[in-house]
């Protein structure tokens, strides 16, 4: 049987401060509901979801 863990999703947040968005923490959760609540406790704001995670091996160029 499969865990429960393994159904959780990375959800992106955002806050303001000052008139500024800032990136806020990624908090796990199993729904996107689950994950606003979160965010009410936390002053923030979910703003997406991370599907994938790309690592780009040996590489370490900067985008610009």
């Amino acid at each position: 049987s499969m865990s429960a863990s393994n159904d959780r999703k990375i959800f992106l947040t955002e806050f303001t401060w000052d008139g500024l968005d800032y990136t806020g923490p990624n908090i796990v959760a199993e729904t996107h509901e689950q994950a606003e609540l979160i965010c009410e406790n936390l002053g923030c704001r979910v703003v997406g979801e991370l599907t994938d995670v790309i690592v780009a091996e040996g590489r370490n160029e900067t985008l610009h």
